[in-house]
């Protein structure tokens, strides 16, 4: 049977428990997302929000018939947390090329891949036979090197296209992975200590939070930035962040999820600061970048010099609406 069919492709998909793991192992509970995103979903700002944007594939998320519509050309239910990431946040990524078009999902020989990461230009996604919980990574095999060009077709075809340019479109798309598409290459389970790393729900949520910080720290460099974002100043650079930073946190902010081993960092250094807060009116948004050693404060709405007080005095941590602090460097 060719590689592709609805049959061979068919996937087992474990359940997952949204009031609480069932099992200590990372990979036996599949955790949903769809409450951190919706968390999440007011701090995704459109770019429609600002003069000048341009017109990209993910201009918008993708509703329930188009995800199903996908499920059936794959032959398989998506794992929870992707598919919520595409009824949720599919507009955010896919304006920076993280994540895949659902339109072009396909089966690879056996590996199904969601994300391109941003840090290696890799696949990252999962295989049919193991725990859909499980991410993997591999570089496509393409023997023409011209599979990117259904990406720009498609794009075009939002733009003013039909139903039937869109199945012609992926009709060839399908020849075209069956005829140049080789086994892929360097393919690695990943593992790793943090659950982000390694699992698909830690992932389609750590992209998340990730995508919305880098958006807030590029966009802190031009002229016209977003009101309401804040870059912690220099008391976290380079130090042993002491255990009851957490606690202080906690004062004015709630972990964003329940689930806190999705947002662990797993670093002693870091004191057990989780990835990401919500202000417990949900209204203010703070993501700790371990890689810049800073914190962002993403607020709804411009604040006043005393509710930034009221927060320094809280946290013991100050923030400034200006471009971010990166050691002294500006790594852009």
């Amino acid at each position: 049977m060719k590689t592709g069919s609805k049959k061979s492709q068919k996937m087992t998909i474990i359940e997952f428990d949204e009031q609480g793991p069932r099992s200590s192992s990372p990979l036996t509970t599949m955790h949903s997302i769809k409450k951190e995103l919706a968390f999440l979903r007011p701090f995704i700002r459109p770019d429609s929000e600002k003069k000048g944007s341009w017109s990209y594939i993910g201009n918008r998320c993708y509703t329930e018939e188009e995800v199903l519509q996908a499920e059936k050309r794959l032959g398989t239910p998506l794992p929870a947390p992707i598919r919520e990431v595409y009824l949720q946040a599919s507009d955010l990524l896919m304006r920076y090329f993280y994540l895949r078009p659902l339109e072009l999902l396909r089966w690879d020989h056996g590996y199904l891949g969601f994300f391109i990461s941003p840090e290696t230009d890799t696949i990252w996604g999962i295989y049919k036979d193991d725990n859909p919980n499980a991410l993997y990574e591999w570089m496509e095999n393409d023997a023409e090197d011209d599979g990117y060009v259904f990406e720009d077709e498609l794009e075009n075809w939002k733009k003013d296209g039909d139903l039937q340019e869109l199945e012609n479109l992926l009709q060839r798309h399908a020849r075209y992975w069956e005829k140049n598409g080789g086994m892929p290459l360097n393919i690695q389970k990943l593992d790793d200590a943090q659950r982000w790393n390694h699992c698909l729900d830690a992932y389609c949520l750590f992209l998340v939070l990730h995508t919305i910080c880098e958006r807030a720290e590029m966009d802190a460099l031009t002229d016209d930035p977003f009101p309401g974002t804040y870059f912690s100043t220099s008391e976290l650079y380079y130090t042993q962040i002491p255990p009851e930073q957490k606690d202080r946190i906690c004062l004015l902010f709630d972990p964003l999820s329940e689930h806190t081993d999705l947002l662990d960092f797993r670093e002693e250094a870091y004191g057990g600061i989780l990835m990401a807060y919500i202000s417990k009116d949900r209204e203010k948004l703070l993501i700790w970048d371990g890689g810049w050693e800073i914190m962002a404060l993403i607020s709804l709405s411009s604040l006043s010099q005393a509710e930034l007080e009221t927060i320094h005095t809280a946290l013991g941590i100050s923030f400034r609406l200006q471009r971010p602090q990166y050691n002294g460097q500006n790594p852009f």
